[in-house]
């Protein structure tokens, strides 16, 4: 236990001592509380020099110190520091959380270093038991971070940060610690660039054992984890699968009128309820030519419409291979035990993956809904354990302003997936072009380097746990450490995150410059053809 200070003052929740230590912003010290017999957690906010030795005597041709000195300046301060640091209180293992004091320490109080015995107080779960993500350690600690994965799930995470600061680094992290057999975890990423890939060296047996990791990915039964890849040619909307509101978002180009969406609203009510391919459902709108027949011969309007029905359904949907009768991803198929189904997205549109999002959210809801209340019918298909779904890019599947074809569903989950064990994961590089409602919904947050004012702001205005000391904290963060905060873990934390033991895939080119002189070197010039061809030209213009 080392002292390394003196309490000087304290207001409120803020405790200001003196210290010579150099004590970096979201560390943590401790003071004893004498009638709680208790000791206080404090967070580091921020330091400032006592003292400065005067400008006049800031010279690099002589020694400042011994020239103030000589002149009768008083060095008794230089080189303390005066730092405020945040209660967070002493922590109470009946109710497994952090308790303010409510009464501050007074002058003169000894402040110390906090060591792994407290430290680990901040962790809600315990290093290699069941529902823990051991991510990383705590700043200026061999401190272990542990997230509590049963909250994740539960209550929905969030992971933000600025390009480059390893975002997806951290997410390929947790996802490892899931897959450990102290979890068994079953989840999906929608991956937009294809940066979860190398998440299947998991299944090198060789590669675990050469790291000594091998144990920790060893299931009861011997086996490993399980990652499968979903390129474009596997990812495919069923026709069937749509809702109403999604068909006509696929094929309204605009124009389209509302006769139009009345004969598709009918067309669709008819099939509603029962399998149906996506030929049927066109062969649903020609009968209404026969339906409608009297209709259409006294108003022609009807029949344009449609008409216009059926080429704009031909085109962006009967003729488009990713529209299908059939579907790999059953959930069945994507959400297991030990097993993450990765959807690599990189080669779909924009628009087109919000659609994919829409149909799996909906359809993992309501499996997950109607398992929960033993709803599922013989023909229907439920999910018997809870899932959990990682959502790169999440701005583009709910955005703050605009409409996405998975924005209301994604909320729908975010809102009340809670209750059936439906966990989501929001990763964004632009947290202020999130919806802030979707935000919020998010319980715990690994937030890493933001440097935008406006993304700063906006984080602080979504996540009530996420005071303006946690938001000036994030432009210092460097690449790789994190802010931790919310209920997956009892106090926010800074960490820096562990080695991944899979490759890492967002990795950018780091040596532009190798690549460009080795492709230059790949296509020397011909010496005699080149002069050739200059002898020819001054021939051509002579």
């Amino acid at each position: 236990m080392k002292n390394i200070g003196v309490v000087e003052s304290s207001e409120k929740n803020i405790v200001c001592f003196i210290t010579e230590e150099r004590i970096a912003r979201g560390s943590f010290v401790f003071y004893n509380d004498s009638e709680l017999n208790r000791k206080i957690l404090c967070r580091i906010k921020e330091s400032e020099t006592i003292e400065k030795i005067p400008t006049e005597f800031l010279t690099a041709s002589f020694e400042s110190r011994e020239a103030a000195k000589r002149v009768g300046f008083d060095l008794e301060d230089i080189g303390k520091f005066r730092v405020h640091a945040k209660i967070v209180g002493y922590f109470d293992e009946e109710l497994n959380e952090f308790i303010n004091p409510k009464v501050s320490p007074i002058s003169g109080t000894p402040v110390f270093e906090a060591d792994s015995s407290i430290l680990s107080q901040i962790n809600k779960k315990k290093d290699g038991y069941d529902n823990s993500a051991t991510i990383g350690k705590i700043i200026n600690s061999d401190t272990k971070v542990v997230l509590d994965v049963s909250d994740i799930v539960s209550t929905h995470l969030s992971v933000l940060a600025s390009t480059g600061s390893g975002k997806s680094y951290t997410i390929g992290v947790l996802l490892e610690e899931m897959l450990k057999a102290k979890n068994g975890a079953s989840a999906v990423v929608l991956d937009p660039h294809g940066e979860y890939r190398t998440l299947a060296d998991i299944m090198d047996k060789q590669k675990l054992n050469e790291t000594g990791v091998l144990e920790d990915f060893t299931y009861s039964d011997g086996t490993l984890p399980r990652v499968e890849v979903f390129d474009d040619e596997d990812i495919k909307v069923k026709v069937n699968d749509l809702t109403f509101n999604e068909l006509v978002s696929i094929i309204d180009d605009g124009n389209m009128s509302s006769k139009m969406r009345y004969y598709l609203r009918k067309t669709y009510n008819n099939v509603r309820g029962k399998e149906f391919t996506k030929e049927e459902l066109l062969d649903e709108v020609m009968g209404l030519e026969n339906e409608e027949g009297e209709k259409l011969i006294k108003s022609p309007q009807h029949s344009s419409s449609i008409e216009g029905i059926k080429w704009r359904y031909s085109k962006n949907i009967l003729n488009k291979k990713f529209f299908q009768n059939y579907t790999k991803l059953n959930l069945d198929e994507l959400y297991q035990p030990r097993k993450i189904s990765v959807l690599d997205l990189s080669d779909i549109g924009e628009l087109d993956q919000q659609l994919i999002a829409s149909v799996l959210l909906r359809k993992t809801f309501k499996a997950r809904k109607k398992t929960v209340k033993n709803q599922v019918k013989s023909n229907e298909q439920g999910l018997p354990y809870p899932v959990f779904t990682v959502i790169e890019e999440g701005h583009r599947f709910t955005p703050a302003s605009g409409e996405a074809k998975s924005k209301n569903i994604l909320k729908k989950v975010l809102s009340e997936g809670r209750k059936f064990g439906v966990g989501v994961c929001l990763v964004s590089q632009r947290p202020s072009k999130l919806d802030s409602d979707a935000l919020s919904q998010c319980m715990t947050q690994i937030t890493m380097r933001l440097i935008n004012p406006v993304d700063q702001n906006h984080v602080k205005e979504s996540l009530e746990s996420f005071s303006k000391e946690l938001v000036d904290m994030l432009p210092g963060l460097s690449t790789g450490e994190a802010l931790i905060s919310g209920s997956a873990i009892n106090t926010a934390v800074s960490a820096n995150i562990r080695e991944k033991i899979t490759r890492h895939g967002g990795a950018g080119i780091d040596d532009p410059s190798s690549l460009w002189k080795a492709d230059l070197e790949d296509e020397e010039p011909d010496i005699e053809k080149t002069e050739v061809e200059e002898d020819n030209q001054t021939d051509l213009f002579s």
